[in-house]
């Protein structure tokens, strides 16, 4: 999940920084670790070493070694079962010192309970040895994620142990029990009875775990805003940073090779449109688009409800238009299956005979062809096919025949009448015909590249796609866009991460999937962040995300005009659904108006805000968060490393235009002119009372100097006149099409500081004065 990408994504920053200081705690699962851990002891004479070897005398396992990830972390995973024997001591003091009762049958709290409890101890003892194993004081600060570890918080904080303490939450317990109950979760934040609606659902024991663990922290985080504001209603406490989740955008990076990546994708995305829609195959594959969105099948949180509305107002939109357009949009969600389809089976089927027959048919005619060519004959075409090649062809062409409609899903759906989705797809009537401009594919498994559909791995796909569509409505981050803007994919944002993943129709994983595609959509109700769209950004995919998300919340404050960098953001906390669904159907519907040039250059805009993402630039507020419990618990704390914390970096609106890059600045038609009076003028300056007479090379510099500021001025977008031209338009294809998010140039200030923009407006001013004496 997404914590899990937190964690491990941001292991190579944290190690650079911290080294062997930085180690990382957490329950041993055996089937994970074995692919994942390379266990090994710490030195000999390490407190770590110490510590591990005073809990197994005391009957707990421990597993030590490094985690397989990038930067290859220390770890400790401990063994929940080897503590399971005190549980009910435990369960005993925590309810003595805290009044937190947890029910027995609640395994996953139970869980937590002895998780915590062996943290808190392997801390205590850690402490103890870094005493004695240096002379001064040690500094130790650990850092809790979500509530299931917060009861070694808890205790620590309750025993006084000499530790500072960090606890972030990426999304409120109570927030997604809430949102999945279909509430009006935003706008009723500060009227929920918070006991109330934790008893309702049975997880009142839960809630009070995180609330306390929220409230005896040194130091309480929150991924984004959004979520931040949902803390401080349910949790009774204002987080104190925001700590945003970044990627490890090294993993993404592409540089120069990311369109040709995409490119590479997306052909494989189209071999498996060719086998889907076989038989109804009647659309031109250099005109479609691949829209998608994944994530948790969690139908109304994730947006897919909007989003399935909104692709039918689309193909109405491009049946109206006479569009030639075609969108295919992939829903991957997991759901219940019991085999694949056998339709999309077939479909791969016969177009892998037919792409068979055609190749060894094709080495025949051209064997045939040199042959003859030898002989000093052009051939004829009854040389070159032969009749058992036409027949050959003939039976490949009938088997491609079908009499029914191309299937919505490639998978047999378990009780498919209450399916949500299809029941959205059976409303909408997007079944596929081949009338339709918009086709519609459920694909309800996870992708790898072992898929025999697709063959392409996660990253993979998410560069062949366009667009990924994200509309969260709860969303505390959204990782999918992210990773879509780091791959250079425009996107419509919510959450998702590792789908995709095994799959004998596809053939590929998730990354492959969405470089493949040209748009993610991502409209999630309920997404404290959301690395799904983030995803989509890192690969260069354009996405669609909500103002709900994390992450769409984040790119708004952090550029200037989301959507000129290709993502797109729909508001879903401050107009109606049906606003929503309408404005999420037109970024679509004006996204299949841009040209081929236009997609590119967009894609390359999406893919610049890679570093945006990466976890070296985000990775310092993380550090601020240490930083400051630290100085709580150890007043005479001083930071050696101190940077600036807390600054806002803003990315200013493109300049240039998106049909080609050479409008990136404004050439005036007329060319500037030297008059003879200003020969005249130069001729009769004095200076102490000596007339002084101007050679040709003395006009020249004064020619070029006036050039190179006619220059200056048409960079900054200002007429001769030192006024801002009528028509100068940025960005005409956007602005168009939403005119309420057209700028100025001077809007694409607004991000600057005052001090900036006050020098820039000095500069022009300077500049006019220059050429109006000059002239």
């Amino acid at each position: 999940g997404g914590i899990y990408t937190v964690i491990r994504s941001k292991a190579y920053v944290s190690t650079e920084e911290m080294g062997d200081n930085y180690c990382l705690l957490g329950p041993y699962k055996e089937h994970h670790a074995r692919t994942e851990v390379e266990e090994a002891e710490f030195p000999p004479n390490s407190p770590l070493t110490t510590a591990v070897n005073a809990m197994r005398s005391q009957g707990y396992k421990l597993h030590t070694g490094t985690w397989l990830v990038d930067g290859n972390p220390q770890i400790i995973l401990f063994d929940i079962g080897s503590g399971a024997w005190q549980l009910d001591g435990y369960k005993q003091e925590l309810w003595d010192t805290t009044s937190i009762g947890i029910p027995h049958l609640d395994i996953e709290a139970n869980d937590a309970v002895i998780l915590g409890f062996m943290v808190a101890q392997f801390i205590t003892e850690f402490r103890k040895a870094a005493e004695d194993y240096s002379d001064t004081p040690p500094r130790v600060v650990a850092h809790f994620h979500e509530w299931q570890a917060g009861i070694g918080l808890i205790m620590l904080r309750v025993r006084h142990v000499d530790v500072a303490t960090v606890f972030t939450t990426h999304a409120t317990l109570l927030g997604r029990y809430l949102c999945a109950g279909n509430t009006d979760f935003y706008n009723n934040l500060d009227k929920f009875s918070v006991d109330e609606e934790a008893g309702k659902r049975q997880i009142y024991h839960r809630y009070c775990m995180e609330r306390a663990a929220c409230h005896m922290t040194h130091i309480f985080t929150t991924v984004s805003d959004i979520t931040g504001y949902e803390a401080e209603h349910l949790l009774k406490r204002k987080p104190d940073i925001i700590t945003p989740n970044g990627l490890n955008v090294k993993k993404f990076s592409a540089l120069h090779e990311f369109q040709n990546l995409h490119a590479l994708a997306k052909e494989k995305i189209n071999e498996f449109t060719r086998g889907h829609f076989y038989g109804h195959f009647n659309f031109d594959l250099d005109k479609t688009l691949y829209f998608f969105i994944a994530g948790r099948y969690e139908y109304g949180n994730k947006g897919a409800d909007i989003f399935i509305e909104a692709l039918a107002r689309l193909n109405h939109y491009l049946k109206s238009a006479g569009s030639e357009v075609t969108v295919v949009a992939f829903l991957i969600f997991p759901a219940k299956t019991n085999n694949f389809n056998v339709e999309s089976l077939r479909g791969h089927a016969v177009t892998k005979a037919l792409r068979d027959t055609i190749h060894d048919i094709q080495q025949k005619v051209g064997k045939r062809m040199y042959d003859i060519c030898l002989r000093g004959h052009l051939p004829e075409a009854s040389d070159l096919l032969h009749k058992d090649d036409t027949v050959r062809l003939k039976r490949c062409i009938y088997a491609l025949q079908r009499d029914g409609l191309p299937p919505v899903t490639t998978h047999n759906i378990v009780d498919d009448w209450s399916d949500p989705v299809l029941n959205g797809v059976r409303r909408c009537q997007l079944f596929n015909t081949i009338h339709d401009n918009v086709k519609v594919i459920f694909h309800p498994e996870f992708l790898t590249s072992t898929n025999p559909l697709f063959g392409l791995d996660y990253e993979e796909f998410v560069r062949g796609c366009h667009l990924g569509v994200f509309p969260s409505y709860y969303e505390p981050w959204g990782y999918t866009p992210a990773e879509c803007t780091v791959m250079g994919i425009p996107s419509v944002t919510t959450n998702l991460s590792e789908f995709l993943t095994n799959n004998p129709l596809f053939g590929f994983v998730y990354e492959e999937f969405v470089r493949g595609c040209h748009l993610g959509v991502f409209p999630s109700y309920y997404e404290p962040w959301g690395y799904t769209p983030a995803e989509c950004t890192v690969m260069g995919i354009p996405s669609v995300t909500t103002n709900l998300s994390g992450f769409g919340c984040f790119m708004q404050e952090h550029i200037a005009d989301p959507m000129s960098y290709g993502i797109y953001v729909v508001d879903r906390r401050y107009i109606s659904l049906e606003g929503s669904v309408q404005q999420l159907a037109q970024y679509m519907f004006d996204f299949t108006k841009l040209t081929r040039r236009q997609r590119i250059i967009q894609r390359n805009r999406t893919e610049r805000l890679s570093d945006l993402m990466d976890w070296r630039n985000l990775g310092i507020y993380y550090r601020q968060a240490r930083a400051q419990a630290l100085k709580i618990v150890y007043p005479d704390y001083v930071d050696h490393m101190d940077q600036e914390l807390g600054k806002r970096f803003n990315y200013p609106r493109p300049i240039s235009e998106p049909p080609s890059p050479t409008h990136s600045i404004r050439r005036h038609d007329h060319p500037m002119r030297i008059s003879t009076s200003f020969i005249k003028e130069i001729q009769k300056e004095t200076k102490d009372e000596q007339v002084q007479t101007i050679d040709e090379h003395t006009i020249d510099v004064q020619r070029k100097n006036i050039i190179n500021l006619q220059k200056s001025l048409e960079i900054l977008e200002i007429a001769d006149d030192g006024h801002v031209e009528e028509d100068v338009s940025f960005e005409k294809n956007f602005a168009e099409s939403e005119p309420e998010n057209f700028r100025t140039p001077n809007d694409f200030l607004e991000p600057l500081n005052e001090a900036v923009a006050e020098q820039i407006d000095q500069l022009i001013a300077k500049l006019n004065d220059c050429v109006e004496k000059n002239e």
